[in-house]
């Protein structure tokens, strides 16, 4: 009887042992799946934000494409608006001295029909 006792609580220590040593392989995996998983998350941030900086960016690049598009367009309107102030100055001086010499003219032909 007493042998039996000792076998069965050596038995007992031993289940005791391994069900310890099973518990301990739990929270193991435990820990290590949430390790796993927290690298995951913290991979899938570091791509998202990567992409969200990229498309950010394409969205700056081509906004700043058109902004200089917008003022180029506006540069040129106003070079030919001064074109054609210019032009219209000109001819102005151009009639101006047309009139003039026409203006001569008749002076001498009255001077010389005088």
């Amino acid at each position: 009887q007493k042998e039996e006792r000792k076998g069965r609580r050596r038995r007992k220590g031993k289940e005791r042992e391994s069900e310890g040593r099973r518990v301990q392989g739990k929270e193991r995996e435990r820990k290590e799946g949430k390790r796993r998983e927290k690298k995951v998350r913290e991979r899938k941030r570091r791509e998202s934000k990567g992409r969200k900086e990229r498309e950010s960016n394409g969205r700056k690049g081509r906004e700043r494409k058109e902004k200089e598009e917008r003022e180029n367009e506006g540069n040129k309107e106003r070079e030919r608006k001064g074109k054609e102030k210019k032009e219209r100055e000109r001819a102005k001086g151009q009639g101006r001295e047309e009139r003039e010499r026409e203006e001569e003219k008749e002076g001498e032909r009255e001077r010389g029909g005088e």
